[in-house]
């Protein structure tokens, strides 16, 4: 499409691209949920990605649907839900930005992509676009990345906006290994692939299946016995009684207390921190101030004039 014809890896080494795998299976989720939920219409699906960029090198790590509307000649991004998404996450990571926006489709970027690049521009400068293919051919990858580059016409023309295929790697935490791995065990036709988090999980599984299997006959025995059908064995009931009287009370005075003064001792940490932050931020002001002081001129007061 004339102004937004994407261009093959010429200018790969433009930008270098590390992918997390929670992205993609952030959008795939998203995808798979609208899929569902979708009476045959056209699946539209948009979203932010957030990461870190540091030169020509972006990561990106998470990303969150946005709300948009289709509009004649392109997407209205909700810009306050973006904002407000934008401060939430910065909250709680400081280091993290929106790097750019995700699409889904197996086409080349157009005029729709276009339109979203305008409004993105103003939460950062050159916003990349991840595109996500809900059906790849053989092995490569399900995700394509584009950089905006502004291309000079020649003869004095008016310069072009275009979409560049860029390089792309995956990288993964230690959780996100452990999670890929843990999914795709579970896509496997193979019965006997098992995940990394199936056995610790399944040995506790088990050790509660027991114990309640446990509880369970113990109490069958103490109902046979109060109704007659059994001959009660003093040693045993003692054994039972002894196990009940090791049960904590949960509506003993002490464990009230105990619950208190911990949720006490959490809500006092929680205002430490906000009342740090706050200092933190008073202090900055007051610093900023003195040095404005500082560097303003000093005007000289002129003297009042008594009467001639």
């Amino acid at each position: 499409m004339e102004g937004t014809e994407a261009l093959k890896p010429m200018a790969s080494a433009r930008l270098s691209v590390a992918v997390h795998p929670l992205v993609i299976l952030n959008i795939s989720d998203q995808y798979t949920r609208a899929k569902v939920q979708s009476t045959g219409r056209e699946l539209k699906i948009l979203g932010a990605i957030i990461g870190k960029q540091s030169g020509r090198e972006v990561e990106v790590c998470n990303s969150f649907d946005l709300n948009f509307t289709e509009i004649s000649d392109g997407v209205l991004v909700d810009v306050e839900y973006l904002e407000l998404r934008q401060k939430q996450y910065e909250a709680v990571f400081k280091t993290l930005e929106i790097v750019g926006w995700y699409t889904v489709g197996s086409t080349e970027p157009g005029r729709r992509e276009m339109s979203l690049l305008k409004q993105l521009t103003s939460f950062n400068e050159n916003p990349i676009l991840l595109k996500f293919n809900p059906t790849p051919h053989g092995s490569r990858q399900p995700v394509t990345v584009y950089e905006s580059v502004i291309e000079l016409a020649p003869a004095g023309g008016q310069p072009v906006v275009q979409f560049v295929e860029v390089s792309q790697t995956m990288a993964a935490e230690e959780a996100e290994r452990i999670c890929v791995d843990h999914v795709a065990r579970l896509q496997s036709n193979d019965r006997t692939a098992e995940s990394e988090v199936v056995g610790p999980l399944s040995a506790q599984h088990s050790a509660v299946k027991m114990l309640h299997s446990r509880v369970l006959l113990l109490l069958d025995y103490i109902k046979d016995v109060q109704d007659g059908h059994l001959d009660a064995d003093l040693d045993i009931l003692r054994s039972i009684s002894s196990l009940c009287n090791r049960l904590p009370l949960m509506d003993s005075q002490e464990l009230v207390e105990s619950s208190n003064e911990q949720s006490r001792s959490v809500m006092l940490m929680a205002y430490l921190s906000s009342l740090t932050k706050n200092c933190a931020a008073l202090n900055e002001v007051i610093t900023k101030f003195n040095f404005c002081e500082e560097r303003a001129p000093r005007r000289s007061r002129p003297y009042p004039q008594g009467p001639a």
